[in-house]
């Protein structure tokens, strides 16, 4: 099982700092990211991000990860996000 995190509005990855080793040490695999524009990327900030854009980078690291069995976690802005994708 793979716990893929995202961050809400504002934030990066590093919100999830604390929880990644609270799962890792129930032996589960956590991987958090950043989205375009936000957080530690928010200097690839454009008009031309969207929630769109957002939505396919989530599509793009499960599909790179070939995830197969996954719980999308997410907060505040995300929540809107992992429930589209």
């Amino acid at each position: 099982m793979v716990y893929l995190l995202i961050h809400g509005a504002w934030h990066g990855s590093w919100c999830w700092n604390r929880l990644i080793p609270l799962l890792s040490a129930s032996n589960h695999k956590a991987i958090s990211l950043t989205l375009s524009g936000i957080g530690e990327k928010h200097n690839l900030m454009s008009t031309k991000i969207n929630l769109d854009t957002h939505i396919e980078e989530i599509q793009s690291v499960i599909v790179q990860n070939n995830m197969q069995e996954i719980i999308l976690v997410g907060h505040s802005y995300a929540g809107m996000l992992i429930s589209l994708t």
